[in-house]
């Protein structure tokens, strides 16, 4: 047996994926899901996502940059609801590890940008 932990695009449909994903079996393979996750895709014009934006920029000085995240997160179960999700972190390294490091400041950075974007959304 080979176990592969395989994601695709979230722009990609999940039929598409499977159909690729077998055109490269050979005869006699058999492929078995064990898990499955959708992907996760924020749209950027969502109101409370412009927002955040607007207190990163705020706090931060910069224009938030938009990117890609391969790995998994608990925001999928929002995601799966309809509910727009951030993934957003500050410096730090050797994840997953005994070694695993956080820089204070940029925490106590996030720290700040969440109490602003809390505060901007008058909830």
């Amino acid at each position: 047996d080979i176990y592969f932990d395989i994601r695709y695009p979230a722009s990609m449909k999940e039929k598409t994926f499977l159909k690729i994903l077998k055109s490269f079996m050979t005869p006699g393979m058999k492929l078995s899901i064990v898990d499955k996750s959708l992907p996760v895709k924020t749209d950027s014009k969502h109101a409370l996502i412009k927002r955040f934006a607007e207190s990163y920029k705020k706090v931060l000085g910069k224009k938030l940059e938009w990117g890609k995240e391969t790995g998994a997160t608990d925001g999928r179960w929002f995601s799966y609801k309809g509910i727009p999700v951030i993934i957003t972190a500050g410096d730090g390294g050797a994840i997953h590890t005994e070694r695993e490091w956080a820089d204070v400041k940029g925490l106590l950075k996030l720290r700040e940008l969440f109490i602003e974007y809390i505060e901007s959304t008058n909830v």
